[in-house]
C-alpha cells in the first residue's frame, strides 16, 4: 500500500521513534511549557524571573487525541499481550525479525535435555516459545525472540543455551513454504503498483491550500516523502511556529509538521530546524542561506486591511518585515503597506503582527521552495520605517 500511494504514511504512523517523538512534543511538551508558564507567573510577584519568557503552547485538540490513540497503541498491547505490537506491527520489529532469521547466534535446546515442562514458555516475554505437539522439545522462534535470556536462567534442566547453530532457511521456520509464497507474493505486489503511484498521488495532496514547509524542506514532495513525523524540529523551534497537523498535508503526511503563523513566525536569525533534522526532510541550511529561502509569497488583502478601506495607519506588516518585501508608500499622509514578492521569504512575520482578522495579509506556500533577492538589491527602506527586531512579533502588536 506503501509503494502504491508514494507515501510513508502508514509506516510512520507505527513506527516506535515517530510514535515517541509526537507523543513527546504533542503532549509532555506543552504540558510542561504550562506547568513552567504557572511557576514563572508566581514567581515575578516575589520578582524572579528566571523561568518567564517560555509561554504556553496553543494545541489542536484533534491532534493531540489522535497523537494519544496511537501511543495508547503499543501501550495497551504490551500489556495484555507482552511484544505483539513490536514482533507483529512495528515496522522497525519486522526489519529486525527478518534479520534474526539467519543470525548465527541464537538460543537453542539441546538434543535430549528438555523434559517439555513448558516452563521457558510462560516466562517468554515474546511469546516465541512452543512446545512441539508429540515431542518433547522447546522450539524458538529466532525471527521474534530478543534475547533476554530468561528462559535459559528458568529452565530446571539447562536445555537451553545461547550460542551458535545450523543456519535455518526461510522453508523452516513460521509456515514453511506458504511464508516463503506469501514474501514472494508481497514482493511481486509491490513492484507492479510502482507503475500506479501516479494515480494514487491525486487523492493524495490537500485539497485546500498547501502546508508552509519549513526552510530546508526543498518542496512539498521531497519533504513529505522523507519526513517521519518524528517532531524534533518542532520541540526545537524557539519560535513555536512550527506546529504539528494531523492532515495538513493531505494523505502524504500525518502529523508532519508546518508553519503556523497565527502561533509566531519563523525568527530570521534562526536556523535550528533545518539542522535538527535527522533523515533529510530538511536539508542542513547556513544562516546566510535560510535567509534567502523562499518557502512561501506574501498576498496583501486590501479589502481586509484598515490602511487601504479606512484610510487609516497602521504599519504593523511594515515594520517587522526584515526584509522590506513589505515596505510603505506616502500617499496624502498615509503609509500605504506595498509588497514585493522578489524579497518576500515568506516568514510570516507580517502575518502574524497584523492586528485584523480574518489577517489582512497572509503567506501563501510554496509547492517548490526559491530563492528570494538580496535585500539590498531593492532601496524600499528609503521610504519604511527600519524593521522591527524579528522578537518583537511575541509580545503582540508591534506598538
Amino acid at each position: 500500500v506503501s509503494a502504491t500511494a508514494g507515501s510513508l504514511v502508514l509506516l510512520n504512523l507505527l513506527d516506535p521513534y515517530s510514535i515517541f517523538g509526537r507523543s513527546t512534543a504533542g503532549l509532555l511538551r506543552p504540558l510542561a511549557l504550562l506547568v513552567q508558564h504557572g511557576l514563572a507567573s508566581l514567581l515575578e510577584k516575589a520578582d524572579v524571573f528566571a523561568l518567564s519568557g517560555a509561554p504556553p503552547v496553543m494545541v489542536a485538540w484533534g491532534t493531540v487525541g489522535g497523537i494519544a490513540l496511537f501511543l495508547a497503541l503499543p501501550v495497551l498491547l504490551a500489556l495484555f499481550r507482552g511484544r505483539l505490537y513490536c514482533n507483529s506491527i512495528c515496522p522497525v520489529g519486522a526489519i529486525l525479525s527478518a534479520l534474526a532469521r539467519f543470525s548465527p547466534l541464537r538460543i537453542r535446546t539441546k538434543d535430549g535435555a528438555c523434559i517439555g515442562c513448558g516452563k521457558c514458555a510462560k516466562k517468554c516475554r515474546a511469546d516465541c516459545i512452543s512446545l512441539t505437539p508429540g515431542e518433547r522439545k522447546a522450539r524458538v522462534n529466532a525471527s521474534e525472540c530478543v534475547l533476554c535470556l530468561d528462559c535459559i536462567a528458568c529452565c530446571p534442566t539447562h536445555a537451553l543455551e545461547y550460542g551458535s547453530g545450523p543456519r535455518i532457511t526461510l522453508a523452516q521456520v513460521d509456515g514453511g513454504r506458504r511464508e516463503l509464497l506469501a514474501l514472494g507474493a508481497t514482493c511481486a505486489a509491490a513492484l507492479v503498483s510502482v507503475p500506479l503511484r501516479s494515480l494514487a498521488s491525486v487523492g493524495f495532496v490537500p485539497e485546500q491550500s498547501l502546508p508552509i514547509i519549513p526552510p530546508g524542506g526543498l518542496s512539498f514532495d521531497h519533504f513529505t516523502s522523507a519526513c517521519t513525523g518524528c517532531q524534533l524540529c518542532v520541540t526545537s523551534c524557539p519560535g513555536h511556529v512550527l506546529q504539528p497537523r494531523l492532515a495538513a498535508h493531505g494523505g502524504r503526511g500525518l502529523y508532519q509538521p508546518t508553519l503556523d503563523y497565527l502561533q509566531g513566525f519563523c525568527d530570521y536569525e534562526c536556523n535550528v530546524c533545518s539542522n535538527v533534522c535527522p533523515n533529510g526532510a530538511l536539508l542542513p541550511l547556513d544562516l546566510g542561506t535560510k535567509q534567502r529561502v523562499q518557502i512561501g509569497m506574501v498576498d496583501l488583502l486590501e479589502d481586509r486591511c484598515v490602511v487601504y478601506s479606512r484610510k487609516e495607519d497602521c504599519g504593523a506588516c511594515i515594520e517587522v518585515c526584515p526584509t522590506h518585501a513589505v515596505y510603505g508608500e506616502d500617499r496624502d499622509g498615509v503609509l500605504y503597506p506595498v509588497t514585493d514578492g522578489e524579497l518576500c521569504i515568506g516568514c510570516g512575520a507580517c502575518e502574524n503582527a497584523c492586528p485584523q482578522n480574518p489577517r489582512a495579509i497572509v503567506v501563501d506556500a510554496l509547492a517548490e521552495h526559491g530563492t528570494a533577492l538580496d535585500p539590498a538589491a531593492r532601496n524600499h527602506s528609503a521610504d519604511a520605517p527600519p524593521p522591527a527586531d524579528p522578537n518583537l512579533g511575541n509580545e503582540g502588536f508591534p506598538f
